[in-house]
């Protein structure tokens, strides 16, 4: 089978030839680690700083080349794409208040961290009406935007399965939410609705009606993106938005069911109307609002963390004909661990997961800084090993 035809099998119920796996990302270490040079493909402050210096060109030709190398090096069925740096616009911050933090054009305050070398948004506006006014604008990208997106799907999208996701690269790029969120169906900052989740949960006591037409807008606009990138090609919508933590739901099932799992439903009616698939990832602990997911026609689940309890084996028994599950290496276990004891993981995951297809073999959430990549390939190499059909007990 080709890649893409082994992703197809899976997500339309049917055994492949081998279990398929992909990554929605793999921080810079990794990929100069297997590609022999440096990237600027998920390559945090040194990506950012290189786009402030006007080497956008540069930044976006690393991501296009360095993407598909990385999936062709490593055998993924599945790539991810993004929207990217515009060539017409400048992302410079508009003020730094020390080397390490600044203020982006839209209010937000933004610090780097030298020690995990994330960006993260540490101080934002409280969305008001004037936000829900700017969520109702319609979504124009320019074509230099899609760069990425048509390069994979031109020169991978015959033979591998392209999943469009939320760009995290771009979510200083727009106010309110990122520029590039493919889900608005709840806060997410890390590249969806930039709303902060003590102001989101009192709000949803103190103002529900304001928070119900808030998602509703940025769930619109982020159907507007997704639509954008099936129009380009892609195979998938990953809706990636966050709804769990390691305990439990961030809303109770109630609200949950009233506020967000309708906007759910439509997204995934709109990507299914316009031919593509869709895969909900949430990280933490689902159970309390999985039947919901499933009910609202996810084809399937990725961000499942077997350390929240969401084992494997269970999933598999109750939403197997119904979900493809993606997973479950977890981004602690990577880094911590020996080359053998995560083969050893995966071949225990590919038996509870695996039979009779519905599973796809990736990380819990993605390939982030400080996995050593020998261990990563060990993952990759257990899935060659342990994951041809017939599967073994």
């Amino acid at each position: 089978m080709k890649p893409k035809e082994r992703m197809l099998a899976v997500l339309n119920g049917e055994e492949p030839d081998q279990v398929p796996t992909g990554e929605l990302g793999v921080d810079y270490p990794v990929t100069e680690h297997v590609l022999g040079h440096p990237t600027f493909y998920r390559a945090k402050h040194h990506e950012k700083s290189a786009l402030w210096a006007g080497r956008r060109q540069e930044v976006v030709s690393s991501q296009k080349r360095d993407l598909v190398a990385l999936a062709e090096s490593l055998e993924w069925d599945f790539v991810p794409v993004f929207l990217t740096y515009s060539a017409g616009r400048n992302y410079a911050p508009a003020e730094f208040l020390d080397e390490t933090t600044w203020k982006d054009a839209f209010g937000r305050t933004w610090k780097y961290s030298q020690v995990t070398q994330d960006i993260l948004c540490v101080a934002m506006p409280a969305p008001d009406e004037a936000a829900i006014e700017i969520l109702q604008e319609p979504f124009a990208p320019d074509e230099s935007e899609l760069e990425l997106v048509r390069y994979v799907v031109q020169t991978l999208g015959a033979t591998h399965f392209v999943v469009g996701r939320t760009s995290i690269e771009l979510r200083d790029a727009a106010p309110v939410m990122g520029r590039g969120a493919v889900d608005g169906t709840f806060p997410e900052a890390y590249g969806g609705l930039m709303m902060d989740m003590v102001d989101f949960s009192l709000r949803l006591v103190d103002d529900p009606g304001f928070v119900k037409r808030l998602l509703a807008a940025a769930t619109d606009r982020a159907i507007q993106v997704a639509l954008t990138l099936v129009e380009a090609g892609v195979d998938a919508i990953v809706v990636d938005t966050d709804y769990c933590h390691q305990t439990g739901p961030w809303v109770s099932p109630a609200h949950f069911e009233d506020m967000v799992l309708p906007l759910l439903k439509k997204t995934v009616d709109a990507v299914h109307h316009a031919g593509a698939y869709v895969i909900k990832h949430t990280d933490g602990r689902t159970w309390p609002i999985l039947d919901m997911l499933v009910s609202a026609g996810i084809d399937g689940l990725h961000g499942i963390q077997p350390s929240t309890g969401m084992d494997l084996a269970a999933l598999k028994e109750k939403y197997g004909p119904q979900v493809a599950l993606f997973g479950a290496v977890e981004g602690s276990y990577l880094i911590n661990s020996q080359p053998q004891q995560i083969r050893q993981l995966v071949r225990r995951q590919i038996v509870d997961a695996g039979k009779g297809g519905g599973y796809v073999l990736t990380s819990a959430n993605s390939i982030q800084l400080g996995v050593p990549p020998e261990n990563y390939l060990a993952m990759l190499e257990a899935r060659c090993e342990y994951g041809s059909y017939p599967l073994s007990q």
